[in-house]
């Protein structure tokens, strides 16, 4: 068999066992010791196959080009990120692989040498890499340190109410159960002298809260523009993967089921008849504010207040009170919004018209809104899957469940006929 043809064979074959690894590392549990022994078995393959395969190119290289070979070496720090004039040679390759599988789980005995051999530093101070994949071992995926917060901060962005609501971080994702008791429809008494305490248990209930797991969905980015120094790559793959998590948090935190999905705000809330199906009017946000027990606006904590979409809210500033004077007073330079008192806050997830059914305003404490969050953000990078594009494809995972503490904290207005 010829050098080339050899070569070839090696590369599927390696990429088959990569895709073997990547599938068993996507699997997002621990590895019992059999999947373990048998994914050591897999990168143990890949080290022995990747030996051949630079022994391949070194002889092909040495074929093809002699002693002219070295003529052609770049010398120097190996430059990622940056296109640099003239053609790569097959050592050069080599070594560019080499410099990357250093200080991964991938890192096979000769990747040093070979990087010396090419006249290349070893250093990892080019560029800082951290693994975040959720499999013990799966160090094939990669990625620069930089994206995890350029993700998050974007997740953040997307999910407002996260900002409000009480948010809580666990290590693992097991099933998280929360003890709860609302005690304010009970008070004490006066005894008489000489006559029995009346009894009165506090009534304990009890909210599990899980970890579902979010995908951003796989980004696939050509391997050119991975090399463009000119595009700030953490924060354009940050932007992308934190915003679409952000979204669907976001969609979730305000109006999920609870089935197969976090509890929303509005779904747990307590309902309060608005006087019109199509309308809303003063007397209805009156009487929302109304609904809810004074403890939970008194608490001062600072986050109470109302939540609505943009469109809502601007029928509300239209709104006047019984003296003809706007319910809203004027903004002034786009500043804070208020009504009656508290904040306004806005969440394009909610429902935007006035009709039977619809759910317009949200009020309450947002403090008594569960955010539970297991782990941290995992962000990981294949390599291999869309090898025959060119192509790297990058993918985000957060692990998140939410439910409503205390019902009674919050009064969503409903429309009906």
């Amino acid at each position: 068999m010829s050098t080339i043809l050899e070569m070839r064979d090696v590369r599927l074959k390696r990429r088959e066992l990569y895709r073997k690894m990547e599938g068993m590392a996507l699997t997002q549990r621990e590895f019992t010791p059999e999947e373990t022994a048998a994914f050591e078995a897999l990168r143990q393959q890949v080290e022995a196959l990747d030996e051949r395969l630079m022994a391949l190119e070194d002889q092909q290289v040495a074929v093809e080009e002699g002693a002219s070979r070295s003529s052609r070496r770049l010398t120097g720090p190996v430059p990622i990120g940056r296109n640099v004039p003239g053609q790569y040679s097959q050592p050069e390759g080599c070594a560019l692989r080499s410099w990357l599988r250093i200080g991964t789980p991938l890192e096979t005995q000769g990747d040093r040498r070979t990087l010396e051999r090419a006249g290349y530093s070893a250093g990892a101070h080019a560029l800082e890499f951290r693994a975040q994949s959720h499999a013990a071992g799966a160090g094939n995926e990669l990625v620069p340190s930089t994206l995890w917060s350029q993700v998050n901060q974007s997740l953040k962005a997307f999910a407002p109410i996260r900002n409000l609501a009480q948010v809580i971080n666990t290590s693992g994702g097991e099933t998280l159960r929360v003890p709860t008791v609302d005690d304010t429809s009970n008070s004490g008494a006066i005894v008489a002298e000489n006559a029995a305490h009346a009894e009165q248990d506090a009534a304990f209930t009890e909210i599990a809260v899980g970890a579902y797991t979010y995908s951003s969905k796989l980004v696939r980015v050509s391997n050119e523009l991975l090399q463009d120094s000119a595009i700030d790559l953490a924060a354009f793959l940050g932007a992308i993967l934190g915003e679409r998590i952000g979204r669907i948090q976001s969609a979730h935190f305000m109006t999920g089921t609870n089935s197969g999905q976090p509890q929303g705000v509005v779904a747990g809330a307590g309902t309060v008849a608005a006087a019109s199906a199509t309308a809303i009017s003063t007397a209805d946000l009156i009487n929302l504010v109304a609904a809810i027990d004074p403890s939970y606006l008194a608490d001062g904590t600072g986050q109470v207040g109302w939540m609505m979409h943009p469109i809502v809210w601007g029928a509300i500033r239209k709104l006047a009170d019984s003296n003809g004077q706007p319910l809203v007073q004027p903004i002034v330079d786009r500043g804070p919004a208020t009504l009656l008192g508290y904040p306004v806050y806005f969440a394009t997830e909610m429902d935007s018209t006035f009709a039977n059914t619809k759910k317009s305003v949200l009020f309450g404490n947002f403090r008594h809104y569960l955010i539970r969050d297991a782990g941290s953000l995992s962000v990981a990078r294949s390599n291999e899957r869309y090898f025959e594009y060119n192509q790297s494809a990058f993918i985000a995972l957060y692990r998140t469940d939410a439910k409503v503490l205390q019902a009674g904290a919050f009064k969503v207005l409903l429309h009906s006929t």
